[in-house]
């Protein structure tokens, strides 16, 4: 069953990059392979939603339940779809003291309606110590098997792949370098 894990080391706060990766109804706006994206159903503890992906002419939806724990930790378990099993996570872990020292990021500089994800980014407060966040991408996944995932099965691993470097570029956009 393939796997992919991704991690990266950003200059914002673990909850700017919650708040990126949870709003999934902005999806269509940064990844070039996401046609479109509903929220099914908002829950205190997180989402329902649909995404319909385009890829080299392949196109597919599925529904997965994103579980939230504000501000370091998203799961995502299949709903329906192309797939016999789809699991993964995000971590946003905080980087203390020893981690990337980013003076130059102000809140004035971040660019592109961060107030639209709901928090302004904190890359580095001397008062709080906060450096930035590791942010950690685990996802797993199997087709289902016969000829759709024949299809399908290349395609979502190269989405799969590139899924973080399209999050971290989001997040430069969003909440500035």
């Amino acid at each position: 069953m393939p796997c992919i894990e991704r991690q990266a080391l950003v200059p914002y706060s673990p909850q700017a990059m919650f708040d990126l990766v949870s709003a999934v109804d902005r999806y269509p706006q940064f990844l070039p392979w996401c046609a479109s994206s509903r929220i099914l159903v908002q829950r205190d503890d997180g989402i329902d939603a649909s995404l319909q992906v385009r890829f080299k002419g392949i196109q597919q939806q599925f529904s997965t339940r994103n579980l939230h724990q504000a501000p370091g930790l998203i799961r995502m378990q299949l709903l329906d779809g192309p797939f016999e099993r789809l699991e993964g996570s995000w971590h946003f872990d905080p980087l203390g003291d020893a981690g990337p020292k980013h003076h130059d990021t102000q809140p004035e500089a971040y660019g592109t309606e961060p107030e639209a994800y709901g928090t302004q980014p904190e890359a580095y407060d001397s008062d709080k110590g906060l450096r930035g966040t590791k942010v950690r991408l685990r996802l797993d996944y199997q087709m289902k098997s016969g000829l759709l995932a024949k299809l399908f099965s290349p395609a979502f691993d190269s989405i799969a792949a590139q899924m973080m470097d399209a999050f971290l570029a989001r997040a430069d956009q969003c909440y500035g370098k």
